[in-house]
Parts: structure tokens; C-alpha cells; sequence
């Protein structure tokens, strides 16, 4: 349960081999390049690999597009097919035809369902006007009369109808009322033609020219025929885009070949070459060393150099792989959250597991809340096809939700309390004085604790005294603080041990002033550090009162459920619809409540973790380690 040890290696090949050598790589897939720096004296080259990545990209946006329009077009239920590196070589093939063939489909779709959303929004125009049985083409002017349609606001109908209404050189027929707007059909005679437009206009009636001959409703109907051809046409492009359906997966093995092959190609970019010679600086992990050898050997015979050795503990650019156990790695996604250790560092998953682990339950702190949790885990990991990095946070939940049942049979709570369990709790909620200071009280060993790492690392790297001065002092000032402070509001504790902790805090507060701040070259400079450094105990203080939230979310959220089942209770004697509310309300917000337990608490216990514990031994900035292969987004590598 550490970071993986790694070795650095530089390698000299002739650029003849280098395709199949990073073919063979790929396969292999544990190493990782970085940038071979020159050495005085030596003319050395990057390699140039931006054309063959333009191009290359380009290819695989074509791919990436032709597999969303034919996943579209798929039931949905494809899963990611296990298969290696070499199986997608080997069967990636050229889909240049059948991109082109797709795409002229796609087009010819895409024309067509833009046509037919055309003619409907024309059918949409005419529709107002349907109850006009004249031609369109006989609208206009003519020997005798003048005939039109046109519309008024809503409002305004009244007043129109009523001003033409007694007029007998006006013939006026109410059409339709939609969108706010009345529709007429006006005829008039052209003697009183300017007298009557004058009307119209200060009524605010405003004449619709509509294209077409036919009547409204004879333009509609032929355009519905024309939309059912083309539809038919639709129909026919779709079902040959169907067609290609077939080909999905070997566009997704040859979008998957194409991204390893690029990633060759920008691993080739970090190499330095002269005419002949590629020079290729990397790392591998150290119990790989002996198989990445091999492969050499095999691939290149005695045709290049190798120098290989154990990684500086010290260097920022060794990049870092973690590896741990099941459980342990179910809960490092938190570690790459907030960064990646560098190499001298300690992987703090291992540690930061447990305390995670307990403090998310004893924040959900539910048995039925963590039962659900538990057995959606269980159904999505045994029922379920996922990817494994979705399998991983299933595993992640299924453990919280583990936790989250043990505290829940602590506080001997299930649903807010709606279900009665035959003990009583072995910690009382509502004695909420005592939760609060088991709460500190883990607090202050989840601190202490990050303390330790900081001081393991501190003599692991051989600066055992830097231990003293940066931990065990400070442990001397808390925990003197802790039971000197505590033998005021406990007079159960003798006077002596209070007296003996008294001293122990003060020889740990004098030695923090003196060794502080002891990088600084002056007397005063060093006391006033030093002092600056005891002010810290103050954010100590700020750090211990954080864990406060173990108690404030665990019990908020009981509260939260008890007051849902209060309610369902009220509503359930109210006959058949009352019975009815409560089961909606109970089920309703218990899943809120349950949603809202379980992000305050996987945010909450991330807080602690991130602030509170790693501010403690952790600084994090280190890379991470990038197998040389595609992350595969359409395959699973078995």
C-alpha cells in the first residue's frame, strides 16, 4: 500500500526501429516518457511529429462524429468490449468508406428534415386561414372590388366589426381567433377603396399576403403530400443509415487504434533524435524493470543502449502510480481529488481510508439510509454491466454505506426512528454534550495522527530532530494544553497529573519559540518566528471545533427523518387519500433526506481530510504516472 517504486531509464535506438519498438511498448503499456534533456556538447533535435497529429486528429474527429450519429441510431444496451491493445490493432481497418457513405446519409437526412420542417412551418402560416374557401390568387384587386385578408390585435376586434357593421360597401367575414390576433376576409367596392383603407389602417388592421393559388386549405393539403414524400425519403435515409449500424464497432476499434496511434506519436515528440539515433528518456515501474528489459531485447536485439536506475526520491518529475489493496483503492479518487503525492512523499490513502471512512457514517448515521446504500452497491456490482472505474465507486459506496449502518445501529437509528430496533442506542442522540466531545475527541486524533505521518516521514528521510521540533513538541503544548485545560472544568483530575501536563505544555511551547522558526540566521528573527509559530496553536483550537460537524450532520439529519415520519404520521389517519399522502411524503423526502445525509457527509468528510488532516503531513504536486496507451473510451482492455 505505497506509491509504486519506479526506475528512470535512457535508451538510445536507431530511428528505424522506433515505430515497431513503440508498437511492442504499447503492448507492454508500463512506461512513461518524458523529455531527454541534452547534455552539453550535444546536437540533438526534438522529433517533429505536428503534421502526422493534425492529421491524425482530424481522422478521429470524423470518427468520433460517425459514431454519435450511428449510436444515436442504437438500442442503447452496447456495452464496452473487453479486447487488448493488440486485437485493436490488428483489427482496426481503414473506415474511410463507410464514413463517406455515412456522412452523404447524414446530409441527405439532414436536408430532408429540414425541408419537412419548412413546408410545417408554412402549413402553420396558412392555418389562420383555412376558413377562407377562395383562391389565394383571386385576392387583389379587381374591375369592381378590392378583396383581402388581414388580421387585428385581439382587443381590437370589437371596435373593427363595429365600424364596418353598417356599412354597405364592405363586406367583412371572421376567419379564425389565434396567437392574440382575429382573422378577416375583406371585399370592398373601388369607389370607396381609399376611404375604406383609411379605416382599416386607423384601426389597426394590418392586410397578409399569402403565397400560393389555391385556397388555404387546398395549399395545405398539398403540401402535406409533398411533406409525406419526403418523409418516405426520410424514412428510406434513415433505415440506410441503420444499415451502417453493423460497422459501430469497427468505427470504435478504429477510433481507439487511432488514439494510441497519436499518443505514439506525441510520446515520439518528447524524443530527441540526431540522423540516425532517437535518444528516449522514460520511466518504468521498478518491478517491471526485468519485462521492459526482455522486450528490449526481443525487439531490438543488440541494436541499442540502455541505461537504467532507480528513480531520485527527490526528483519532481518522476511520475506517480499508487497501488493498493481493494479496499484501500476504492477510496484513493479522494487522493487524486485534492493532488497526487510526490515521489518522497507517502501515499495517504491507507491512512486517510479509515478516518474517512468513519466519519461519513457517523455523519449519515442511519441503518435503513445505510442498507439502501449497501444494497445498491451490491446489485450494481453483481447485476450490473459497468466500467471498472464505475465498479470502483460502487465498491467506494458500498463501504460508506457499511459505515453508515454501524452508526446507525450506534445511535440505534433506522429511518428516523419510523422502525423500532430491539436495543437500546450505545450513544444517546439526544444527549448531544457527549456526542460533541467524542466528536472533538476524534478530532484530535485524526490531527495527532497526521501529526505521526508528519513525523515518520521526518525520520524516514533521516531528520529525526526536525520530528522533535515540528511534532513531538507540538504534541507536548496540545496535549498539556488538553489536561491542564481540562483539569479546571474536571476537578476529578489529581492536582498532580494537572501539574505534570502544566509543565509538559510549557516545555513544549518554550522549545516551540526557540526551534520554531530555527532556519533564521538571527537571535530575533528566530524568537519572533518562533513566536509566530506558537500563535498557530490558536488555528489548533479552529481545527479541533471543525469536527463539531460529526455531530451537527448526524444528528441534523435524524432530526430531518424524524420530523418526515411526524408527518406521515399525522397524514396516515386520514383515510384511504391520507394514507396515500403519507406513503408519498415518507418516501418523497426520506430519499431527500437520505440524498442530502450522504453528500453532506462524502463533502463534510472530504473537508476534514483535505483541511484538517492533510494540512497536517501533506503537500501533494506530483504527476501522474500515464500508461502509454489511450485511455479507451468505446473498449475495456482486459
Amino acid at each position: 500500500m505505497a506509491i509504486v517504486k519506479m526506475s528512470e531509464f535512457n535508451l538510445l535506438c536507431f530511428k528505424d526501429d522506433r515505430e515497431t519498438l513503440l508498437n511492442k511498448l504499447q503492448s507492454f503499456e508500463d512506461v512513461h516518457f518524458s523529455v531527454h534533456e541534452s547534455e552539453e556538447g550535444e546536437e540533438l533535435n526534438l522529433t517533429d511529429m505536428s503534421t502526422d497529429l493534425v492529421g491524425i486528429s482530424e481522422s478521429m474527429n470524423k470518427l468520433k462524429t460517425a459514431i454519435g450519429i450511428l449510436d444515436s441510431y442504437s438500442d442503447g444496451k452496447a456495452l464496452k468490449k473487453e479486447t487488448s491493445v493488440e486485437e485493436v490493432m490488428k483489427e482496426s481497418e481503414s473506415m474511410k468508406e463507410v464514413y463517406d457513405s455515412l456522412m452523404k446519409l447524414v446530409h441527405k437526412r439532414d436536408e430532408l428534415r429540414h425541408e419537412i420542417s419548412s413546408l410545417k412551418a408554412e402549413i402553420a402560416e396558412y392555418r389562420p386561414w383555412e376558413r377562407f374557401d377562395g383562391r389565394i390568387d383571386s385576392l387583389g384587386d379587381t374591375s369592381y372590388t378590392k378583396r383581402m385578408l388581414g388580421q387585428v390585435h385581439y382587443n381590437g376586434r370589437i371596435e373593427l366589426e363595429k365600424a364596418i357593421k353598417n356599412r354597405d360597401d364592405v363586406y367583412l367575414e371572421h376567419l379564425s381567433d389565434t396567437e392574440g390576433y382575429t382573422r378577416y376576409f375583406v371585399m370592398f367596392r373601388n369607389e370607396s377603396k381609399d376611404e375604406v383603407l383609411d379605416l382599416l389602417r386607423d384601426l389597426q388592421f394590418s392586410e397578409i399576403r399569402l403565397d400560393g393559388k389555391d385556397s388555404p386549405a387546398g395549399e395545405v393539403e398539398k403540401i402535406k403530400e409533398h411533406i409525406s414524400e419526403l418523409e418516405k425519403n426520410l424514412n428510406t435515409a434513415e433505415r440506410d443509415i441503420k444499415n451502417l449500424l453493423p460497422e459501430l464497432e469497427s468505427l470504435k476499434l478504429r477510433y481507439e487504434y487511432l488514439a494510441n496511434e497519436k499518443v505514439k506519436l506525441e510520446a515520439s515528440e518528447l524524443f530527441q533524435e540526431t540522423g540516425r539515433i532517437n535518444f528516449i528518456k522514460g520511466f518504468v515501474p521498478t518491478n517491471k524493470e526485468d519485462d521492459f528489459k526482455n522486450l528490449l531485447e526481443k525487439t531490438l536485439g543488440k541494436s541499442y543502449h540502455l541505461d537504467i536506475k532507480p528513480a531520485d526520491m527527490d526528483d519532481p518529475n518522476v511520475p506517480i502510480a499508487l497501488k493498493n489493496n481493494k479496499i484501500v483503492e476504492a477510496f484513493d479518487t479522494l487522493t487524486t481529488m485534492y493532488a497526487l503525492p510526490r515521489y518522497n512523499e507517502i501515499d495517504p490513502t491507507p491512512f486517510l481510508t479509515p478516518f474517512y471512512w468513519f466519519f461519513f457514517g457517523m455523519m449519515a448515521a442511519d441503518l435503513g439510509y445505510g442498507l439502501l446504500l449497501v444494497l445498491g452497491s451490491f446489485v450494481g456490482l453483481n447485476f450490473m454491466k459497468f466500467s471498472k472505474s464505475m465498479q470502483k465507486n460502487l465498491r467506494f459506496f458500498g463501504y460508506l454505506g457499511i459505515a453508515t449502518v454501524i452508526w446507525g445501529i450506534i445511535y440505534s437509528s433506522c429511518f428516523g426512528g419510523i422502525v423500532p430496533l430491539p436495543w437500546k442506542p450505545i450513544l444517546d442522540s439526544s444527549d448531544s454534550m457527549t456526542v460533541l466531545l467524542i466528536s472533538i475527541a476524534f478530532g484530535i486524533v485524526h490531527i495527532f495522527f497526521g501529526l505521526g505521518l508528519k513525523a515518520y516521514m521526518n525520520i524516514r528521510d533521516g531528520k529525526p530532530m526536525d520530528a522533535v521540533y515540528d511534532v513531538l513538541l507540538w504534541y507536548m503544548a496540545l496535549v498539556g494544553a488538553i489536561v491542564f485545560i481540562g483539569s479546571i472544568a474536571l476537578p476529578t483530575i489529581p492536582p498532580v497529573v494537572a501539574n505534570i501536563f502544566k509543565w509538559i505544555m510549557i516545555i513544549g511551547m518554550v522549545g516551540i519559540v526557540l526551534f520554531g522558526a530555527r532556519s533564521s540566521n538571527s537571535i530575533g528573527g528566530r524568537l519572533a518566528g518562533g513566536l509566530y509559530e506558537l500563535y498557530g496553536i490558536s488555528s489548533y483550537v479552529g481545527d479541533f471545533v471543525s469536527y463539531s460537524r460529526l455531530m451537527a450532520l448526524g444528528l441534523s439529519g435524524g432530526y430531518i427523518a424524524f420530523a418526515v415520519n411526524t408527518i406521515a404520521a399525522m397524514l396516515w389517519g386520514g383515510g384511504i387519500v391520507g394514507k396515500l399522502g403519507a406513503i408519498v411524503v415518507f418516501v418523497v423526502f426520506h430519499l431527500f433526506n437520505m440524498f442530502l445525509s450522504f453528500l453532506s457527509a462524502y463533502v463534510h468528510s472530504a473537508r476534514l481530510t483535505y483541511v484538517e488532516f492533510f494540512g497536517k503531513f501533506y503537500e501533494g504536486g506530483g504527476k501522474a504516472f500515464k500508461k502509454f496507451r489511450h485511455e479507451p473510451e468505446y473498449i475495456e482492455y482486459n
